[in-house]
């Protein structure tokens, strides 16, 4: 984020073209730009959204690597993002639910939804608080709030895209555990 907000500073076209062109785009990934799949997770354009996915993988991930290693956290996350992305793109061309291969996406999020899946599977149990609130709430219910609101987000309109490629991720998370 830091790297390209002081790109965009200085020379804010050309910055613009290369977040273009690591940004996940089921069109351009069609066309042979396949390394799309690979840095879309690494793109994050607001100090927010960096803050919060970073946090949420540090929080979560902390919770896996913990019991399973930081080698099985690391190919959960990518294979999570990557699976994510492929299945997300081909799905995009089948335009039902108002899918377009001509959106794009970028950020953590598919990633940490890998993460959070495998959280609920395996310690479905562990408490989390939602902050600010004073509520605990198990994980597999709060991975299935957010597998509700997604799947809401793909019949109702939106990110519809975004949506997808979090509960893509989050399959892809589940196959590979």
């Amino acid at each position: 984020f830091f790297a390209i907000a002081v790109l965009h500073l200085f020379l804010p076209l050309p910055t613009d073209a290369l977040v273009g062109h690591l940004v996940l785009n089921p069109a351009s990934v069609a066309v042979g730009q396949i390394w799309r799949v690979i840095t879309y997770p690494f793109i994050e354009l607001g100090i927010l959204g960096i803050l919060f996915s970073s946090l949420s993988i540090w929080l979560c991930g902390s919770i896996l690597e913990g019991a399973y290693g930081s080698r099985f956290l690391r190919e959960l996350y990518f294979t999570s993002a990557i699976a994510g992305a492929i299945l997300a793109s081909a799905l995009s061309f089948t335009r039902v639910l108002g899918l377009s291969p001509y959106v794009s996406s970028f950020g953590a999020w598919a990633g940490i939804f890998g993460i959070l899946v495998a959280i609920a599977v395996r310690m479905g149990d562990v408490e989390f608080m939602l902050f600010p609130l004073p509520i605990n709430i198990k994980a597999k219910y709060l991975v299935g709030i957010y597998v509700l609101i997604d799947i809401a987000t793909l019949l109702k309109g939106g990110d519809v895209f975004g949506a997808l490629l979090h509960l893509s991720a989050g399959f892809a998370g589940y196959l590979y555990l």
